[in-house]
């Protein structure tokens, strides 16, 4: 028996925005946590070797100019393994 335990990447946070000062004004919002995914494959229904993808955190978003909303965060990685199983990304926070 295999055990396979995936997670996604989670979203990257969005960035706060800035008042005409430049100073820094109200924060962005979170980004999502990735997806978990979880099965169990008998050993002798997979291959001798399967591919194995690692999804990436998402991006930071962009800070916001003087005056300016700032930006989102990016989508983060899906996670899978073979073509058995996917964990998608969490989405980007809003700037």
């Amino acid at each position: 028996m295999v055990q396979v335990l995936l997670w996604g990447g989670g979203g990257g946070g969005g960035a706060g925005a800035s008042l005409a000062t430049a100073t820094v004004a109200p924060g962005g919002a979170g980004g999502g946590g990735g997806a978990f995914f979880r099965e169990t494959y008998n050993a002798a229904d997979l291959g001798a070797t399967e591919t194995v993808t690692i999804g990436a955190r998402g991006a930071a978003g962009a800070p916001g100019a003087a005056g300016a909303a700032g930006g989102a965060g990016g989508i983060g990685g899906n996670t899978s393994f073979g073509v058995y199983g996917t964990a998608y990304g969490g989405g980007g926070g809003a700037g």
